[in-house]
């Protein structure tokens, strides 16, 4: 019975309506326009009338096919796997040797049986790109990727929010080309949303890509395709943190909470410098402050597009990065401008600026004489690698933090009679990845338990369990007068175990 209503889903999924429909007002779909099926090609080559009963033939498949592979079983995951099947027919259907339409139809359908309410705000997605733009094909792409993250802040079954997100990779994929262009351009969405995944902040560059894309010429339709790739990690992350975390938005909850700078309100000066700052904290800062210089030298004498964009890249980080660190509320700010990690999103672009700048000089400099074009270039490989690269290599020698949390690894290995560990909630979402193996072997069998980092006291429940301590943890320190003592230390002095 499972899989024979498996299998009527997908045939159920692949009956080509729009092919039929357009065959009975006498015309063949698949010689006509785009040459798909979907009501959008039925629209431009036979009518209103075809066009609409193709639109709600889709609709009704997509439903109907789901309805009757949910039938499988009562779980979520049997009508997630039926409404997936309905897609997979529709866009390979078995009755057109393996070709189809695009799927956004057969897919609302199949989501209007299984989660409808998350088909509001996609609806409200599509009819406002349409409304905007009057690209149809743009506008569906993107209520697609949006219907996942809505099924999910539905609190909808994850099966079906899985679901979602192979419906929407099938559509894309439904649309794809063999443009070298578009796969360097999905090529860095996926880039720009594992970068997200390293340092949550790198979302306010995503504000820039409209710029970087007027720049380059790209057409604007095609922000879409490196949407594609970041919307499906956003998507990934919130999926993974609903099952660790218990919450969608762990990671960028605890991301939000800073704390105010010790000393009150901050100067006007200190805010706007604060790349400066930031910058100037790190032993090889200075590298990167005449990087920025070279490269803004270069976008004002050349007018190179190209370097336009890095500067653009460099302000897309630097505008919003001010207005909340210091500019909007110079008391409380919402970020620490001083930390310089905050600000290596900048770093490439304005190396790869100041590069560039160079080497239209050296250009410039050796026109009809390669000896100096030479001679210029070895120098340039001289200054980086004798300037810069070696004593960056030692630097990155001198980085101990991983050091003390293998150390932890080690004591927690010694003592197995521990079974609870206690700590702030930020160290919570990293500490339990050295109770194992780099493999995911399980070394220590205990738990952590977790409190509010912004405590003003430590809570009254810790005390007869060890309590872990971070450099960068909790705002409160445990107090040797109060009766805690100390279990254990990291050589480096990151991490401390306390008990009393």
């Amino acid at each position: 019975m499972t899989a024979l209503s498996l299998l009527f889903a997908y045939l159920i999924g692949a009956l080509p309506v729009g092919y039929l429909v357009a065959r009975v007002s006498g015309v063949d779909i698949r010689q006509r326009g785009s040459g798909n099926i979907g009501a959008t090609n039925v629209l431009r080559t036979a009518g209103w009338g075809p066009a609409v009963a193709t639109l709600l033939g889709d609709i009704v498949k997509g439903y109907g096919g789901t309805w009757v592979g949910s039938l499988a079983g009562p779980d979520p995951q049997w009508a997630a796997v039926a409404a997936l099947l309905v897609v997979v027919g529709n866009c390979w259907s078995v009755f057109l040797r393996f070709r189809g339409g695009k799927g956004v139809a057969t897919g609302l359908g199949a989501f209007l049986r299984i989660t409808p309410w998350a088909l509001l705000p996609a609806a409200v997605v599509w009819i406002a790109l349409v409304a905007s733009f009057r690209f149809v094909s743009l506008a569906s792409i993107c209520a697609v990727l949006g219907l996942p993250l809505a099924i999910l802040l539905l609190s909808y079954p994850l099966p079906f929010v899985a679901v979602a997100c192979a419906v929407a990779a099938i559509v894309v994929a439904s649309r794809r080309t063999g443009r070298r262009q578009i796969r360097w351009l999905a090529a860095a969405g996926l880039c720009m949303g594992v970068a997200y995944l390293m340092r949550e902040y790198v979302a306010f560059m995503y504000v820039a890509l409209p710029v970087f894309f007027l720049l380059l010429k790209i057409p604007l339709r095609r922000l879409v395709v490196p949407a594609v790739p970041m919307v499906a990690v956003l998507v990934f992350e919130f999926v993974h943190n609903a099952i660790v975390y218990g919450d969608p938005f762990a990671r960028l909850i605890v991301a939000g909470e800073h704390e105010a700078p010790q000393g009150g309100q901050l100067a006007l000066r200190e805010v706007l410098l604060g790349f400066v700052r930031g910058t100037d904290a790190y032993p090889m800062g200075w590298v990167f402050l005449i990087a920025l210089v070279l490269t803004f030298v270069g976008a004002l004498a050349t007018r190179d597009r190209r370097l336009i964009l890095l500067s653009v890249w460099f302000l897309a980080v630097w505008v919003p990065f001010t207005i909340l660190g210091g500019l909007l509320n110079p008391v409380e700010p919402s970020l620490k401008l001083h930390i310089e990690r905050y600000w290596f999103p900048i770093y490439p672009a304005i190396v790869v600026g100041a590069l560039a700048t160079i080497k239209l000089a050296i250009d410039r400099l050796g026109e009809g004489r390669r000896w100096r074009r030479g001679l210029a270039v070895a120098a340039l490989a001289a200054i980086v690698t004798g300037g810069y690269l070696v004593p960056a290599l030692g630097q990155v020698r001198q980085v101990h933090r991983d050091a003390d949390w293998r150390q932890l690894r080690a004591w927690l290995v010694d003592h197995p009679e521990v079974d609870v560990i206690y700590t702030d909630e930020r160290t919570g979402q990293v500490v339990p990845f050295y109770a194992r193996t780099e493999s995911g072997k399980i070394l220590w069998d205990g738990s952590f338990r977790t409190f509010r980092r912004q405590a003003e006291v430590l809570p009254a429940e810790i005390g007869h369990s060890p309590y872990l301590q971070t450099k960068f943890g909790a705002r409160e320190h445990p107090d040797p007068a109060d009766g805690w003592r100390m279990l254990w230390r990291s050589d480096n002095g990151v991490l401390t175990l306390w008990q009393r």
